[in-house]
């Protein structure tokens, strides 16, 4: 192996894992955003907290797009994390109107909207690794 090369893949290694480090953080950021949109959708009567998750879905396809290692890091942290609760049968009441991060985790990931976003992160950082066909 040339010394270019190696230097390539070191790089892209560095930059892997980079990605996925970050995946991690912004994997729980975006549980958070949209863990207290789904408790605010609950809480208010108006359809601007499902705006907001959509555009974080929207966000999602982007990230998923133009850093797939990052976005399937993401959505596989925000997975773990709707399985684990599920799993271990975690449950709180709605938490209305507070902001209470453990209610907020707990419920967001009963709403359904958490699992939807980290899905599309997974989804769409697949689709930029599929091969071109048909040209």
């Amino acid at each position: 192996m040339s010394d270019t090369t190696a230097a390539v893949a070191r790089h892209s290694t560095r930059a892997l894992v980079t990605q996925s480090v970050l995946g991690l953080v912004v994997g729980a950021l975006i549980y958070l955003v949209v863990a207290f949109a789904s408790v605010a959708a609950v809480a208010a009567s108006h359809a601007l907290p499902l705006v907001l998750i959509a555009i974080v879905a929207g966000a999602g396809v982007f990230l998923g797009w133009r850093w797939p290692a990052l976005a399937i890091t993401a959505g596989g942290f925000i997975l773990l994390v709707s399985l684990l609760i599920a799993a271990f049968s975690i449950s709180t009441p709605v938490p209305l109107f507070t902001f209470d991060v453990f209610a907020a985790v707990v419920y967001g990931a009963a709403s359904g909207y958490v699992v939807i976003v980290g899905v599309v992160l997974i989804c769409s950082s697949m689709v930029r690794r599929l091969p071109l066909t048909g040209r």
